[in-house]
């Protein structure tokens, strides 16, 4: 029995010697990001700013988020927690704040074939109205595939990157 909990201890004290895992080599080289968001020529606050590598000119690795400040400023931060974003060329998301009823929409409510989760007469209740939002960021700054925006993030970091979008 002592053979058999010295080579269980022997085994712990080996795996964490090693380590579980991957090496801090394994995850991507980061640079800290930070900058203004302008839309229209004018700082907006309460914005989230996504930096999302992109693949296709082989920039790997976690996205960066961050919110702007009333002053339009931005500071981005990895999914994974650290500071900045990946080294290398990013699409980049401008986006209003988010909410569960999602942008003001004048559309009709839909029609329900059955009636279920509806009124009487088989039309879905309304949505309620769209919190109000000083936003107006374009709906294509918040696509990955339509958005206009890309940044390149170089080894030594930027601290002074100008986002502009419009309302347009």
């Amino acid at each position: 029995m002592k053979q058999l909990n010295a080579c269980a201890l022997l085994f712990i004290c080996i795996l964490g010697i090693s380590g579980c895992g991957g090496e801090a080599s394994d995850a991507p080289t980061v640079a800290k990001v930070s900058g203004t968001v302008m839309v229209d020529g004018k700082p907006q606050g309460g914005l989230t700013v996504e930096f999302h590598p992109d693949s296709a000119s082989g920039t790997t690795g976690p996205m960066s988020t961050g919110l702007t400040a009333d002053d339009g400023s931005f500071i981005l931060s990895t999914s994974t927690g650290r500071a900045g974003a990946v080294i290398g060329n990013h699409k980049v998301l401008v986006k209003c704040p988010w909410s569960l009823t999602g942008r003001a929409s004048n559309a009709p409510a839909p029609v329900t074939a059955d009636g279920f989760g509806s009124d009487a007469s088989g039309k879905a209740p309304a949505a309620p109205p769209a919190p109000k939002s000083d936003c107006t960021v374009n709906i294509k700054f918040e696509d990955a595939g339509t958005t206009p925006l890309k940044a390149v993030v170089p080894a030594e970091g930027v601290s002074d990157l100008l986002l502009q979008a419009t309302a347009e």
